[in-house]
């Protein structure tokens, strides 16, 4: 059974003659109006509904829609229904066509972030736009006034806690994420406020789903009492994202490498925003770079540990809206499986250039690497 693939357009060039998408571009020729009309009915008709359905409701018959279907372009038709067919799923339905490589299940992919600022809610906001099915959102800290913008952190939260205001902001505008807050440390052991839904018929077993098992193995330690917070049950989660100021340190990566969870860190400076590298083997580490900046500045350790504890006020809104974009690029990447540009490499985004600058991090020979090291 055949279904007209999700995004894919068709162009009228002149009678007889019609062009099925424009990257790459597939024209037809020699066709008659009825090939016209089917042409366009099959682009316009729901995901859902297979093309034999639409070609009989013109009057087709079926060796006629045979003959017609043959003429088709292979990558114009897919062997599936598309049940979301939301504007990610379509364009890399379209990417897909190209052979290019993409993911096909981001819905099932866990993130937690780390560090919800407004920079932070920009990046969910993306990345749940984007598709992903599970987000768990991860700072204590209040609402600040340099948080807000539109669309995010409003006037009344300010002073609120951000990961529980957060979830708030978020779940109207993606309703096909779950969002739940992850509580800070000093919350451990508490009465838990929010938890991964169980359908009622699924009480009694475990959820299923790549998802739902991160949820559980974030959230059930909690309720054991640990007191490490919930970054050390994030046993599952496809990737740790961790949002800081000036300087990300060792102690808030240790309880994601204890768990060989990736690391996506994105450190706020004066001028830029470095996004990356990426924490995972074979390295560079985070001591690794850290390293590398004592080997530049011997001080460095003193003013990073400043920096890590000092909030930044704020930097310029485009160049925040341009990080996010760039780290959720990176994310979705990550959650599809596909090649990443962050593999030993910091994407640094200011205000003075269009495209991120690129530099690149070895692991430092004085390490050994200490992913080993900080999941020991």
């Amino acid at each position: 059974m055949e279904f007209w693939r999700p995004g894919l357009r068709v162009w009228w060039r002149r009678d007889g003659e019609a062009q099925i998408g424009l990257d790459p571009p597939t024209i037809l020729f020699g066709l008659t109006r009825a090939d016209h009309t089917l042409l366009e009915a099959l682009a316009r008709a729901d995901p859902q509904i297979d093309c034999w359905t639409v070609a009989r409701r013109l009057g087709w018959k079926r060796e006629a829609y045979l003959a017609f279907i043959a003429r088709l372009p292979a990558h114009a038709v897919v062997g599936r229904p598309t049940k979301e067919a939301t504007p990610a799923a379509r364009y890399w339905s379209l990417v897909a066509a190209t052979g290019s490589a993409h993911g096909t299940d981001r819905g099932s992919a866990a993130v937690i972030v780390d560090g919800v600022d407004r920079l932070g809610l920009l990046l969910v906001d993306a990345i749940a736009g984007a598709g992903l099915g599970t987000v768990y959102l991860h700072d204590g800290r209040a609402v600040a006034p340099h948080d807000l913008h539109p669309g995010g952190y409003l006037a009344d939260d300010v002073g609120r806690p951000r990961a529980r205001n957060a979830v708030h902001r978020l779940r109207p505008r993606h309703p096909q994420t779950q969002f739940y807050p992850a509580r800070p440390p000093e919350y451990a052991g508490a009465v838990r406020e929010e938890q991964p839904p169980r359908a009622p018929e699924e009480k009694g077993r475990p959820p299923q789903g790549r998802a739902s098992r991160a949820g559980r193995r974030i959230y059930e330690p909690l309720l054991r009492g640990a007191h490490h917070g919930p970054a050390e049950a994030a046993e599952g989660v496809d990737l740790a994202v961790v949002v800081g100021d000036g300087a990300i340190t060792p102690r808030r990566i240790k309880p994601y490498a204890a768990l060989h969870t990736p690391v996506l860190p994105v450190t706020v400076g004066e001028l830029d925003i470095a996004v990356g590298p990426l924490l995972a083997p074979p390295g560079p580490c985070l001591r690794c770079v850290h390293l590398h900046l004592t080997d530049a500045d011997a001080r460095w350790p003193a003013l990073a540990t400043q920096l890590a504890a000092e909030a930044n006020p704020g930097i310029d809104p485009v160049v925040s809206q341009l990080a996010a974009s760039v780290a959720g690029h990176q994310v979705t990447a990550i959650a599809d499986g596909r090649p990443t540009a962050v593999a030993g490499v910091s994407l640094h985004v200011d205000g003075l250039h269009p495209v991120p600058r690129f530099r690149r991090w070895e692991r430092h020979p004085r390490c050994g690497c200490a992913l080993d090291h900080l999941a020991a």
